[in-house]
C-alpha cells in the first residue's frame, strides 16, 4: 500500500537479452507467434477482443 492507502503495482525490469529472467513472457510470445506467424500477420487489424481470446486460459489446450 502507498501513503494514500492505494494498492501499488510493482514493476520489475529484466535484462533485454536474458530470456531466462522472463520465462512466462517468452512463452506467451512463442504462443502468439504460433497463432499469428510474424511473416503473415499484422497486429493492426486485431481487436482487444481478439487479443483477449488469444490469451485466455483455454489457450493451454493443444489441438
Amino acid at each position: 500500500m502507498g501513503i494514500d492507502n492505494v494498492l501499488r503495482t510493482s514493476i520489475y525490469y529484466c535484462d533485454p537479452m536474458a530470456s531466462w529472467q522472463k520465462p512466462h513472457c517468452e512463452k506467451n510470445h512463442e504462443y502468439i507467434r504460433k497463432i499469428c506467424p510474424q511473416t503473415t500477420t499484422t497486429f493492426d487489424r486485431l481487436t482487444q477482443d481478439d487479443v483477449n481470446l488469444m490469451m485466455s486460459p483455454h489457450k493451454q489446450c493443444k489441438p
